[in-house]
């Protein structure tokens, strides 16, 4: 499916041509637009204890009930890609997900809310697999950490862009407004996929004709030299059409990858769900003002995330595990120094903010996007599998590091409720620090 196009040599993006760039951009936009109906839950939590007198643990239920479909529908059926194609994938992701959330601020039942809700996780939870997908599957090597990069700026792009939706919804409409146009918009897009989005280039060979051609290459892209040598995993059923957990676990890095990207995700929900309460509650900002400068951590997010490789590249050359954990330090450091000035006025706290930001979101092109296409490759060339499972690690990656999604709804209303606002902040610094030293652990191991 899609409609063809003629090819077109874009020399700044190496070997792209129009087939893939097309792809990266219905890619980019259709998960971009995914946060339309994520971030109307974080922007309109005050409003919505207000109506409807909930607590801040029942505003954690929340977003538990989202974010336990999202990690587990991924972990079980990552695979769904690799099996019927991103573009049928990425289709029912936009059109069940638009389902799911265009009524949802016609109720006040909260199960009503959290069963609504878990429809919406499990809708989305394949999205960023899929894309994965359809972008190692119409970019070649060479092009595909370039096409990687550009597409994490989605998250953080559409994040900023969400909020301040968000923010115009609530201010002109309720809570209650947040969710019908944003439901359209993504069931429009559902059709756009379908229609235009190709499942793979037609230039490109097979996955597992690449991988056969240069195994070395797909070996060294994850600094795996140490541990060429073990398990028994790589000499398993070959025949599998999809990897086993322990086979999974037994690809050099997966873990360590896998357990930072939780911690990382951990805090940054903290922030996309909390962050605007935190500021009302904490630093007695209006809830306008308080969603417009909660923007901030998502903008510092479309810089870090665009500029990441680059920067890894010119300071980290091929240290990119230990050069990511020292973006995680400099993160935590941004962190403290929100915490030390948060009396000094918005200026102060926009410029930490934004800050802290660009490390915690930065280095998603790598965690959950550039190094699970290389395992894919490697997993390939050890003949752990003969069929291409890069959205099955993608899904597996982004899926165990979406329980931090689900630990911070719970954790955050609990310390709230208990300890108060400024515990929470000092608890997401401590969980940055964590994710730094499990990466400077991995960089020190290989």
């Amino acid at each position: 499916p899609g409609f063809p196009i003629p090819s077109l040599d874009l020399k700044r993006f190496g070997t792209m041509d129009t087939v893939g760039v097309r792809a990266l951009f219905i890619c980019w936009v259709s998960y971009a637009s995914t946060y339309l109906l994520r971030k109307p839950l974080g922007v309109g939590k005050s409003a919505m204890a207000a109506s409807l007198g909930l607590s801040a643990s029942h505003l954690g239920l929340l977003d538990t009930a989202m974010f336990v479909p999202y990690a587990g529908v991924q972990l079980y059926f990552g695979w769904m890609a690799d099996a019927i194609g991103p573009r049928r994938t990425l289709a029912c992701v936009l059109g069940a997900s638009a389902l799911s959330m265009v009524t949802f601020g016609s109720w006040s039942s909260l199960g009503m809310l959290l069963f609504l809700l878990f429809c919406n996780g499990a809708a989305q939870s394949l999205g960023w697999s899929a894309c994965v997908k359809a972008l190692s599957a119409n970019f070649d090597s060479d092009s595909q950490s370039k096409a990687m990069s550009l597409f994490s700026t989605s998250s953080f792009v559409g994040g900023v862009v969400a909020t301040a939706v968000a923010v115009h919804l609530l201010a002109s409409g309720g809570w209650r407004a947040m969710f019908v146009a944003p439901s359209l918009c993504l069931a429009a897009l559902a059709a756009v996929v379908w229609l235009f989005l190709t499942d793979r280039h037609p230039g490109l060979p097979a996955p597992s004709q690449a991988a056969r051609t240069d195994p070395k290459d797909a070996e060294e892209a994850i600094g795996s030299s140490k541990s060429s040598s073990s398990s028994s995993s790589s000499t398993t059923s070959a025949a599998s059409s999809s990897l086993s957990f322990r086979q999974l676990l037994g690809i050099p890095l997966l873990p360590e990858v896998t357990l930072a990207y939780l911690c990382v995700k951990l805090v940054r929900y903290a922030f996309y769900m909390w962050l605007p309460m935190y500021l009302s509650n904490q630093l007695a900002y209006s809830d306008t003002e308080a969603g417009l400068v909660s923007m901030t951590f998502e903008i510092g997010g479309v810089a870090g995330s665009a500029g990441m490789g680059f920067f890894l590249d010119k300071v980290f050359p091929k240290r990119e595990i230990f050069g990511t954990g020292a973006v995680l330090a400099a993160c935590t450091a941004s962190l403290v120094l929100f915490s030390l000035t948060s009396s000094f006025g918005m200026a102060a706290n926009v410029l930490f903010m934004v800050i802290a930001g660009a490390g915690n979101c930065g280095v998603d092109p790598i965690l959950s996007g550039t190094l699970p296409v290389s395992m894919a490759k490697s997993a390939l060339a050890r003949g752990i599998t003969t069929t291409d499972p890069t959205s099955q690690i993608a899904g597996f990656v982004n899926g165990i590091a979406s329980f931090g999604a689900i630990i911070e709804g719970l954790m955050i209303g609990l310390i709230a409720d208990n300890f108060g606002w400024q515990a929470v902040f000092y608890t997401m610094t401590a969980m940055s620090m964590l994710t730094a030293a499990i990466l400077f652990r991995a960089a020190a191991a290989l």
